[in-house]
């Protein structure tokens, strides 16, 4: 270019230089505003407009196939079903005035249902034509014959207006079993007016923006020179941090070439910035000790250059022949604008301390692992043999259950044993006394008749108390083998709740206290031994604690099913508890008797026995003064407890 053409593009004033460009840009836009943009707004109006349509007319040829389905159904007639479909088509509306609307035909030309021409209602319209002469209705016909619906244009009144007559383009569908044509349309002249409208609303919008673009324009020249000031004390500072950071950096272009090294890198590897610039940074004299390391960062440079960043540490001696560990990373800085990567920014951090500090760390941690796992060892056997001391104290606690029960039981049978022996002793002194007066002939009438009378009373009450003693032992077998055993049988509850406490009667019979049992009868396939441990350690529980200052006591229980299981409310009305105990009733070793030998396991054993070996639950409410109600639920069919 002339040097003279140079300087007059040069002298013109800027803003011409700034003017001509923002006119063209102008003139460009409004081409494309209305050459290109415009149509397409019409368009896109037409094709959004023609399927919205469509999409109506199938919703309303929808409620037609809703009424042939209750014709098919035998719930209308077809009079009835097709007179109900033309009353819900006739009254639709849609549209911003809510005056777009469906009508419908048959394919004879019939007019069948229009909302704003029903004068053409039942007339056969099929060469009707518009102010174009064209027969629409025959066009309608047609199109449902051929394709089962498909779009007309022709020209129709606007909505409810006969005088006003413009451009309309329906959408039209065949209904075959009745023989219909249901169809609804847009308007064109809407159409355009809408695309206008929206044109010259963007349009506007675009000049705004044009004249502000302008305005900035301007402003961006003045700010021009100013933002080449700021970037320059900008460069200024970015250099005094590069160079008097800890850490060294070294910036690379992005095939790995070194653009720019600062003053850290030097202190901490040496070398002469001119030897170094231009080379790649794995070749260089830095990293000829150690070629692993070069290696190491070729590969790191390799991966930065396809995007990924990369970090490592090494290992390396200083010039006192310390051991120094470094952390380097490889990162790639992307443009802005491009998004491809313009350099590559090599850090380096000396973090020997830190590393010394997380190996001291590790150490220390492993150490505490190893005392943790030595005290878990040791707690494990504490805890193990705290088990077995629990255990063992839970089955002293059943056999002391089972103790006392053999010596209520030996004491209930001691009575009617000792009665039936009397009896006996008796009858044998009578039949010896009969057999001296048989042998010396002097017995009469009267003896023998005294003989038999006594002999009878002494049968009756020797049978009825050797039946009363054999019940007890029969009870106490029973009871004694299941509480002993932990089988899984099949029993009726309250019977075998009446067997319990026909072997527990001595523990309450002197006391004046009354037990009673109440409810229906359920067959259980469970644990009976676990039931008996229950109610004899409930009962003992109530006696000693319930009813310690209490006379003539009452304790309910009822047998009852809730939701498949099986439910024994105990209740007592004896002293209740207070908060703090009812909270710890289910605690080991805890007991408010310990001074009179309670052993606190009572109520734990309960609710292991409840909950594991049933595998039901217990729940306990008690206020103090007003007695205590237990509520267990338990499975009627037991889980099996194999181990």
């Amino acid at each position: 270019m002339p040097q003279n053409r140079k300087k007059q593009i040069i002298s013109r004033p800027l803003w011409f230089r700034v003017a001509v460009p923002t006119v063209i840009s102008l003139l460009l836009f409004c081409y494309a505003l209305f050459f290109i943009h415009f149509p397409s707004i019409k368009t896109s109006l037409m094709d959004h407009k023609r399927a919205a349509v469509k999409n109506l007319v199938q919703a309303a040829w929808s409620i037609l196939e809703e009424q042939y389905l209750l014709e098919k159904k035998g719930q209308l007639s077809r009079d009835e079903a097709q007179r109900q479909a033309l009353g819900i088509i006739s009254s639709l509306r849609y549209g911003n005035e809510n005056k777009d609307y469906f009508w419908i035909n048959d394919q004879n030309g019939i007019m069948l249902s229009h909302p704003y021409r029903p004068d053409l209602v039942g007339s056969n319209v099929l060469h009707m034509q518009d102010s174009r002469g064209k027969q629409f209705i025959l066009e309608f016909v047609q199109t449902v014959k051929k394709k089962g619906a498909g779009f007309v244009e022709y020209m129709w009144q606007w909505k409810d207006d006969p005088a006003r007559v413009v451009p309309k383009i329906s959408y039209v569908k065949g209904f075959r079993p009745w023989g219909w044509i249901i169809g609804s349309g847009l308007y064109v002249d809407d159409v355009e007016a809408q695309a206008q409208k929206q044109v010259e609303e963007f349009g506007a919008v675009i000049g705004f923006v044009l004249s502000i673009g302008f305005l900035l324009a301007m402003i961006s020249v003045w700010q021009g020179k100013r933002a080449d000031r700021t970037l320059a004390a900008s460069r200024e500072k970015f250099q005094a941090i590069f160079n008097q950071t800890f850490q060294f950096i070294v910036i690379l272009s992005p095939s790995g070439i070194i653009q720019e090294i600062n003053k850290t890198a030097f202190e901490f590897y040496g070398g002469i910035e001119e030897d170094l610039l231009g080379k790649r940074l794995f070749e260089t004299t830095w990293w000829s000790p150690v070629p692993e390391m070069r290696k190491r960062l070729s590969e790191a440079v390799n991966k930065a250059t396809s995007g990924q960043m990369d970090r490592f540490e090494y290992k390396r001696s200083d010039s006192h022949e310390d051991m120094r560990v470094m952390d380097v990373s490889v990162k790639p800085v992307h443009d802005y604008e491009s998004g491809e990567i313009e350099y590559l920014v090599v850090e380096g951090r000396d973090i020997t301390d830190k590393w010394n500090a997380e190996q001291e760390l590790r150490w220390l941690n492993e150490e505490l692992e190893m005392r943790v796992q030595a005290r878990t060892m040791a707690l494990e056997k504490s805890l193990s043999s705290l088990k077995e001391t629990q255990d063992q104290l839970v089955e002293s606690e059943k056999m002391a259950s089972l103790g006392g029960l053999v010596a209520g039981v030996a004491h209930e049978i001691n009575t009617p044993l000792g009665i039936g022996v009397t009896t006996t002793s008796y009858l044998d002194q009578k039949i010896d006394e009969m057999l001296e007066k048989y042998e010396n002939e002097t017995i009469t009438r009267a003896d023998f008749e005294k003989f038999l009378h006594v002999s009878k009373e002494s049968a009756t009450s020797s049978l009825l108390n050797l039946t009363r003693a054999s019940e007890l032992i029969h009870s106490f077998k029973q009871v004694a083998a299941d509480q002993s055993s932990e089988s899984r049988r099949e029993f009726e509850l309250k019977s075998y709740l009446d067997e319990i406490l026909l072997s527990l009667h001595s523990m309450y019979k002197k006391s004046g206290h009354e037990v009673t049992i109440y409810g229906e009868e359920i067959e259980l396939k469970s644990y009976p031994g676990a039931i008996m441990q229950i109610m004899t350690n409930l009962l003992n529980n109530a006696l000693q604690h319930g009813f310690e200052e209490k006379k003539n006591g009452k304790i309910t229980i009822t047998t009852s099913r809730r939701d498949g299981m099986a439910v024994i409310k105990f209740a007592d009305d004896g002293a209740g508890m207070n908060e703090y105990v009812l909270k710890r009733i289910y605690e080991p070793f805890f007991t408010t008797k310990r001074s009179q030998g309670g052993a606190g396991l009572g109520m734990h054993v309960v609710y292991n026995l409840v909950n594991r070996t049933l595998g039901g639950t217990i729940q306990c409410s008690s206020t103090q003064g007003q007695g205590t109600v237990f509520n267990i639920s338990i499975p009627v069919d037991a889980p099996r407890n194999d181990t």
